[in-house]
């Protein structure tokens, strides 16, 4: 392997790098000892005295690696001047700000929603929820943090601006927490859709409600999600054929996240969660989510193998009783005719295309120009749109990138345009970007698709 999805695996390598010393070590001991009579000691068979003296030491030794191995737990975060709620299974702590409520107010909001998803799932603990003021923050926009030498899960936002919105900021902050909570078995790809659609489905869709109505601003993101996914035209600027929306897509979880960006597939995913529910009942469904989320077991590659050996289907077969392929042709299946009804919004959103190329602007740096292109319905106009630029420069090995950390350059509208790139990227470095239209009727972004690539100016591609 060369890394893992989450994490690239640095310390078990060590440990199997130093193992394999210490191996070619005694290797190179027996080898060289006088006489061979190491060799030939070793040719000979164990008495029973010496087969117990190794078996001892063979068992202290990992007795004694797993008691040195054992990390101290980290003191928890802590904020000296804030809002403590904590019901002994979950516990926020929202940092006081002026003179005003703000802080009790989102305080309860978020206790409510987080002892009550811990209950659901049936934690008996999870890590405390840390919600610091960032005053110069946008009211939608949300930064979680990781904390190194403390325990509890951190989130930087502006509660106390005037436009400040808790229904889109509590699937955020439940996303968040439940990533760290779960310890890798909700981001596991195949399953990831079902972190990111509860992250929305608890927070939004607690009425019980079971169909997609064009009043709720999360099925028209779902439904739009579904049509822009199944795109089967073409793409003239990308240069490749878009995929249908699929099975196959709902287990690619993070390339379907990447082609339609974030608020888009947890709709989506919040969707699958409603139609579980419409078809197989609230109880099974919780049976199926509490599995799902709660095995908790440290990021390894002998963690991914169980989990590739007792797959989601099979969890859904135990706990819903049907056949997994079935459910999610279902769910798309509703979703693809859901969008007669959807006819209207489906008009206000844009599909977006995207292509760039590096461009050298000295020896060492280009910069990046992109050609953008909005193809748009007679009921929306591309003209005067602002367009945004989103990129990141990030790392020689594909992860899961955080769309929170992404710089943004907002330009001028219009239905085909070109667009450099305010900064310049030193050649050898990996970029990672899109483009975006705000389209108010889904109260999102819709993005043309993330995109990795190498800064490499003209010059070098030609050169032999």
């Amino acid at each position: 392997f060369a890394f893992e999805r989450e994490a690239f695996p640095i310390a078990n390598l060590l440990q199997s790098g130093l193992i394999g010393l210490c191996c070619l070590m005694v290797a190179f001991g027996m080898g060289l000892g006088r006489e061979g009579s190491v060799a030939s000691l070793m040719a000979e068979k164990m008495s029973y005295r010496e087969k117990v003296f190794l078996s001892v030491s063979l068992l202290s030794l990992v007795v004694a690696g797993s008691v040195l191995d054992a990390k101290r737990l980290p003191d928890p975060y802590s904020i000296s001047d804030a809002q403590t709620r904590d019901s002994g299974v979950a516990s926020v702590v929202v940092e006081n700000v002026g003179p005003g409520d703000d802080a009790a107010v989102l305080a309860d909001d978020l206790h409510r929603d987080l002892s009550g998803l811990a209950t659901y799932l049936n934690y008996q603990s999870a890590p405390s929820l840390f919600i610091v003021h960032r005053g110069d923050l946008d009211a939608d926009r949300f930064e979680p943090a990781t904390l190194k030498n403390a325990s509890g899960v951190l989130i930087r936002a502006n509660y106390s601006a005037s436009d400040w919105d808790y229904e889109k900021f509590a699937p955020i902050a439940l996303d968040v927490w439940l990533t760290h909570t779960t310890d890798g078995a909700g981001t596991f790809e195949p399953r990831c859709w079902v972190l990111e659609g509860l992250s929305e489905f608890w927070t939004l869709r607690r009425e019980g409600v079971n169909a997609l109505q064009p009043a709720n601003v999360i099925d028209r993101r779902a439904v739009a999600a579904s049509w822009l996914a199944s795109d089967d035209e073409t793409d003239a600027v990308q240069q490749r054929k878009s995929t249908s929306l699929t099975p196959a897509s709902i287990d690619e979880w993070y390339s379907l996240r990447e082609r339609l960006g974030q608020p888009l597939v947890r709709s989506l995913a919040c969707s699958g969660l409603v139609v579980a529910r419409k078809q197989h009942g609230s109880e099974k469904l919780q049976a199926f989510l509490s599995e799902v989320l709660t095995d908790q077991q440290p990021a390894s590659l002998i963690t991914d193998w169980k989990r590739y050996r007792r797959p989601i289907s099979v969890i859904w077969k135990e706990k819903m009783g049907s056949d997994y392929q079935a459910f999610q042709a279902s769910w798309l299946d509703q979703l693809r005719l859901a969008r007669a009804e959807f006819k209207d919004v489906l008009k206000s959103v844009p599909r977006l295309k995207a292509s760039g190329r590096f461009v050298s602007k000295s020896s060492e740096t280009c910069g990046l120009v992109i050609d953008h292109q909005m193809e748009t319905s007679e009921a929306l106009e591309a003209t005067g749109v602002p367009v945004s630029v989103l990129y990141q420069t990030i790392g020689i090995f594909d992860d899961r990138e955080d769309e929170t950390e992404v710089r943004s350059q907002v330009q001028p509208g219009d239905g085909q345009q070109r667009i450099e790139v305010g900064r310049l990227f030193n050649s050898g470095q990996r970029v990672w970007w899109t483009t975006s239209v705000r389209v108010p009727e889904l109260d999102c972004d819709v993005i043309s698709g993330w995109r990795r690539e190498v800064v490499q100016s003209r010059s070098q591609e030609n050169s032999p």
